[in-house]
């Protein structure tokens, strides 16, 4: 998601996904099929993972800079002494723990809005939005 939409919500990265575009077409041409995985880990790279954009979790109010100083979330960029396969570990820490609870159940636990929209709403329709944009670049 971040690769597609990595500044502002709604700005999707035209250099990013021309080469996402090139990348499949390539492949095409060798019969490689290709599948697309949107998938992530423990959230985002400021959550020591990969995925979702920064400006999710600034927009819900987190100080991303501050993650490590009281240990919402442990980066590898932060501590590269940190054995290599640790970064699971932050699924129970606060930032990851609460982007998930927002995203998968968000309707239930707060009723925070943004905009118009839901938090729990709000999340899940930024990500679409962003996959519909890579599936509208692609369908050719």
């Amino acid at each position: 998601w971040e690769a597609v939409e990595p500044r502002v919500q709604g700005e999707y990265d035209r250099m990013y996904l021309e080469y996402l575009t090139q990348v499949v077409r390539a492949c095409r041409r060798y019969g490689i099929s290709v599948v697309i995985d949107p998938h992530q880990d423990v959230w985002s790279r400021w959550t020591g993972g990969d995925g979702a954009p920064r400006w999710t979790l600034e927009k819900l109010g987190f100080d991303v800079d501050n993650f490590w100083d009281c240990r919402a979330a442990v980066v590898h960029a932060r501590c590269p002494d940190l054995p290599k396969m640790s970064w699971s570990t932050n699924y129970m820490l606060y930032a990851t723990a609460t982007m998930f609870s927002l995203f998968f159940a968000g309707n239930d636990l707060v009723k925070n809005k943004i905009g118009s929209e839901t938090v729990q709403d709000w999340l899940q329709n930024a990500f679409v939005n962003a996959m519909v944009e890579v599936a509208t670049v692609l369908k050719d």
